[in-house]
């Protein structure tokens, strides 16, 4: 639903955190009152429910935690990855010595397209 690019990262769960932060970000101007947010990382989730302190990340977790506030009901998640058909393939497929070519899997439903659009106007509009 749209591109950031990051500045330099330090590992790939700070990249994680900020790819959560931004999706909460990105939720809450559609003034939804109810949200799932699931992470393959089961880290990333732990940080956020639990309050895991890591001095690292804490202004990030702080922001998630708060932007999660403003939904009425609001819940991240860690998927079994045996539960999700295409993160399940995605990560065979990448295990695999015999596929070499990189993947996109993206499945957008129809509702969706119209806010994605938006969305990709705004952006553009504001660079």
């Amino acid at each position: 639903m749209g591109a950031k690019a990051l500045t330099r990262t330090r590992s790939a769960l700070e990249v994680e955190l900020e790819a959560m932060r931004w999706a909460i970000l990105t939720m809450t101007r559609f003034n939804y009152r109810k949200m799932i947010f699931e992470s393959l990382t089961l880290q990333v989730v732990n940080l956020i429910k639990n309050g895991e302190y890591w001095p690292a990340f804490a202004p990030t977790i702080q922001d998630i935690q708060s932007l999660l506030l403003q939904f009425q009901e609001a819940k991240v998640i860690f998927p079994s990855r045996g539960s999700n058909g295409l993160a399940d393939r995605v990560a065979k497929e990448s295990l695999s010595y015999t596929n070499y070519d990189p993947k996109l899997y993206s499945i957008m439903p129809n509702w969706i397209k119209q806010f994605v659009m938006v969305d990709k106007l705004q952006v553009y509009n504001d660079w």
